[in-house]
């Protein structure tokens, strides 16, 4: 005969990792979303302080930032870092307000 009480503990425990893998998720989503509205603010703020003039470095950082926070699944930690590196790019050109 099944141990139920054994089954109903090991459920209780899936369910727990289960509801705490999702709540991780859940932080990892909101914090590319976050990210990515950064991301999306400082282009603007860079293209509108281009003036002419071109930084393929720059235009570098943003395409490496956004390509890692498009990409399934999204290595948070490496968008970030890369999001960091084109901000501060951009507030080194003055295309950006100091943060």
């Amino acid at each position: 005969m099944p141990d139920l009480g054994r089954y109903e503990r090991l459920a209780d425990r899936v369910a727990g990792r289960l509801a705490a893998g999702v709540a991780e998720l859940d932080r990892l989503r909101d914090r590319r979303d976050e990210l990515a509205g950064r991301l999306r603010g400082y282009h603007v703020l860079h293209q509108h302080s281009l003036q002419g003039e071109e930084d393929p470095a720059v235009d570098d950082l943003y395409l490496r930032a956004h390509a890692l926070l498009r990409a399934r699944p999204c290595d948070v930690r490496a968008a970030e870092a890369a999001v960091d590196a084109y901000t501060r790019r951009v507030d080194e050109h003055g295309g950006g307000d100091a943060r």
